[in-house]
């Protein structure tokens, strides 16, 4: 069984303003004894346009997603690639990040340290797979457990939960410099930027929250627009799909 010593550092990404939300992942996360850093989240409703502004491209993202993005989404955006870059910069081989959110259930120390002890190469790993997902195992018994390491058949959107390594943290902040489209939706197509996606299925992190503190109410696109945004995400999944199909999974005939 893992130990807490054996998991690499946990920051959790969490807004200043949110003070609510704050205590309540902290209380969360101390029950458990983890060690953790909070890092505040850039807040896209108060954050200088200057910080943003040469790389935020709304007339691509209205053609993407068929919308503008919002504040909360550029502030989210910003804070996940503000960590990556402070990875690689300091040369953290691997970590944890959470969002405020985020609730690790009673498994998360076992899995996660047999995540990090295992054999299999990863890049990014998610650990809040819906339930409704279906995986396709690299391998299973993860910390001893019936938790299952694997590629889940289809893109896995979320940001709330998720181990990243020193790799992903170098490459990712240059594949993902424009924002033009949400940083899950950014960051998740392995296809092109070659990063290994794996997640851990049951899920280690749930989302204890259900109102989020991201500004959804984005303005929409034309009727146009709109239309080519859902023929991108089709087009997208697609490409996963394809992917997925001629990118065997590596065959590790070992149990975590």
């Amino acid at each position: 069984m893992a130990t807490l010593d054996s998991l690499p550092p946990i920051f959790v990404i969490s807004l200043a303003r949110a003070k609510a939300r704050r205590e309540a992942v902290c209380k969360r996360l101390n029950a458990m004894g983890l060690d953790y850093e909070l890092v505040d989240a850039v807040d896209g409703a108060n954050a200088d346009p200057a910080l943003y502004r040469h790389r935020l491209r709304q007339d691509i993202a209205r053609r993407k997603m068929g919308y503008e993005l919002s504040a909360g989404m550029i502030g989210c955006f910003l804070s996940h690639s503000n960590l990556w870059e402070r990875m690689a910069a300091e040369g953290i081989q691997r970590a944890v990040v959470l969002e405020d959110d985020a609730a690790p259930t009673s498994d998360f120390v076992d899995v996660v340290g047999g995540v990090v002890s295992s054999p299999v190469g990863w890049d990014v790993v998610i650990l809040t797979t819906p339930p409704y997902k279906t995986v396709s195992a690299v391998v299973s018994g993860i910390g001893g457990k019936y938790h299952t390491l694997g590629r889940c058949t289809e893109r896995l959107l979320g940001t709330a939960g998720y181990l990243i390594n020193l790799r992903a943290a170098q490459k990712l902040p240059d594949f993902c410099r424009q924002i033009a489209e949400p940083v899950d939706v950014a960051w998740s197509k392995w296809w092109s930027h070659k990063l290994t996606f794996y997640c851990v299925t049951p899920q280690v992190v749930r989302e204890a929250e259900r109102d989020s503190v991201i500004d959804y109410d984005v303005r929409y696109g034309t009727v146009a627009e709109r239309v080519a945004g859902s023929a991108y995400r089709r087009w997208n999944r697609i490409l996963c799909q394809v992917a997925r199909l001629t990118n065997p999974l590596p065959k590790i005939p070992w149990d975590v």
